[in-house]
């Protein structure tokens, strides 16, 4: 009999780190790795099949839109009826960072966005596959996680040296996220709710980011980015995810919450 697959969700699964994530989990043997994407039938999101796979893995491709109030749980009953009812790691990995400036200088249109995309959006994705990951949970297949991709400028303890990069927004956003996901831990038994930081590294998002800032020094590549967080999610357990000390950077450090 062949053993239950490792169900890992990612969102953002067809671009940037989302697309490390997802490839890297997909050339591990017997996973089903369902792709969270804006649109399923995009090129980019279909290539996600041709990737390289390891032994008895496949992807299940979803939508997902951090922006619909509908779509995670949708999602999820999609793969019920396929059969996926026990989720073993989910990465709320979709976001946006595209504004910058000083707090007195933030529309609060755009405050609202990044709110929507990147503090709701994780939030609805882990109302939604909650009830999964306590399922696999109570199979005993280890200890499920739910993992938020945040970043470094969320810090308040340390929020003094992130003022140059004038991303008070996002890094506000991405916070209150941190609180939430650091809440979720507490109230759930038997997963780990937590928060993971990327760092500043090449991709679109990146990019546009050095590019808006003025800021022309080396990237740190998507690759030891995506193989870093990974390790950090690997290596992440229940007591490790409640840590006082801070929330994790891909480097393995801890940042101030």
């Amino acid at each position: 009999m062949a053993s239950t697959p490792t169900v890992i969700l990612i969102t953002g699964a067809n671009r940037g780190l989302g697309r490390g994530l997802a490839e890297t989990y997909l050339a591990r043997p017997n996973v089903t790795l369902v792709a969270g994407v804006r649109d399923p039938s995009s090129a980019s999101a279909l290539s996600l099949s041709s990737a390289p796979a390891g032994a008895g893995s496949k992807v299940v491709l979803v939508k997902i839109d951090s922006q619909s109030d509908t779509d995670a749980a949708a999602a999820v009953a999609t793969l019920k009826a396929q059969g996926i009812t026990q989720i073993d790691v989910a990465i709320a990995n979709a976001g946006v960072a595209n504004v910058f400036g000083q707090v007195h200088e933030i529309a609060p249109a755009d405050q609202r966005r990044f709110v929507e995309i990147n503090t709701l959006g994780p939030l609805k994705l882990y109302a939604a596959v909650r009830p999964l990951l306590l399922a696999a949970a109570a199979a005993g297949r280890g200890t499920p996680k739910f993992v938020g991709v945040s970043t470094m400028a969320a810090t308040t303890g340390e929020v003094e040296t992130t003022v140059p990069y004038r991303n008070g927004a996002y890094a506000a956003s991405k916070a209150m996220l941190n609180h939430l996901l650091r809440r979720a831990h507490f109230e759930s038994e038997g997963i780990a709710v937590f928060a993971v930081d990327p760092g500043f590294f090449d991709s679109d998002m990146g990019k546009e980011g050095a590019s808006i800032l003025g800021y022309d020094g080396p990237l740190t590549s998507l690759e030891s980015v995506t193989a870093g967080t990974v390790r950090e999610i690997d290596n992440t357990t229940r007591e490790s995810a409640g840590s006082k000390d801070g929330y994790i950077g891909w480097e393995g450090k801890r940042l101030a919450y």
